[in-house]
């Protein structure tokens, strides 16, 4: 096909071998009609404007819970307004937060623990441009002893973030088929005081799995399975094993060994 072909793709036409068959005059009407709109429909595309120019320089200023982005304003003096796009968890999808940006600055106060990405649009004429540059809001840290939101990880694979149906806390630790049995989630870990914890943590799971791996700084402290709790919205605190913490800053790592299960936090109890 020429680069110049306006028409659908889809479907599929029969064809049969030997003489050429006579037009009959409802295909002489539908091929006229045909020329026409395809004549008209690059017309109406050759009038179009191009798509804008990326947004250039986006930056991430964060204080407490307030993220503050900034960008270039686009030399084109015809852009009629910005879009910003947030991603909840690093590396899933963007969704559009604000429409009819007029500065180039943008505030956002509704950011909980866990990592956001952000992306600009300059818009005119209903078209948008790429998306500019993306940044990230910083990783928080987690403390032992306390409580461990599933979703304040520093980075993730395999997983995404999503609104819990538990009545206890907002998000939890997801995807298609719940969390992948290849997931990775690392979480910056403080621990405030060294000495023995007991693990419990917060799953929903519709099965019997095989759980997950808990690592500190690479080493392997214990193998949680996880029990069936009677379905995605069906959830339980099940309890772990005794590990050891040392007292300092921690890369902690939950590694998944199954899929179709939900974490919504863990705790590290001392005792």
């Amino acid at each position: 096909m020429g680069e110049d072909f306006v028409g659908a793709v889809e479907g599929f036409r029969i064809a049969l071998d030997g003489a050429t068959p006579t037009k009959s005059n409802n295909t002489k009407k539908f091929i006229k009609e045909l020329t026409t709109a395809q004549r008209s429909e690059k017309l109406r595309r050759n009038a179009m404007l191009p798509y804008p120019d990326t947004v250039t320089n986006l930056t991430l200023n964060q204080e407490d819970d307030l993220v503050i982005l900034n960008w270039d304003k686009s030399p084109q003096t015809d852009i009629e307004s910005y879009r910003i796009y947030r991603n909840a968890a690093t590396g899933s999808t963007f969704k559009l937060l604000a429409s009819n940006i007029i500065e180039t600055t943008f505030k956002d106060a509704n950011i909980d623990s866990h990592q956001y990405e952000y992306t600009v649009v300059a818009v005119r004429h209903h078209q948008q441009s790429d998306y500019s540059n993306t940044v990230k809001t910083q990783a928080s840290w987690v403390y032992a002893p306390g409580r461990v939101e599933a979703e304040a990880a520093a980075e993730l694979t395999d997983s995404s973030v999503g609104r819990t149906s538990d009545i206890d806390g907002k998000f939890n630790l997801t995807g298609s088929g719940g969390i992948g049995d290849k997931a990775i989630m690392d979480y910056q870990l403080e621990v405030t005081q060294s000495g023995h914890y007991n693990l419990s943590y917060r799953v929903a799971a519709p099965r019997d799995t095989k759980g997950f791996m808990i690592l500190v700084n690479g080493k392997e402290l214990t193998v949680e399975k996880i029990t069936n709790t009677g379905g995605y919205n069906e959830w339980q605190t099940q309890t772990g094993a005794k590990v050891y913490l040392e007292k300092g800053k921690h890369k902690l790592t939950l590694q998944s060994l199954d899929n179709n299960w939900k974490l919504n936090w863990i705790n590290l109890k001392q005792g």
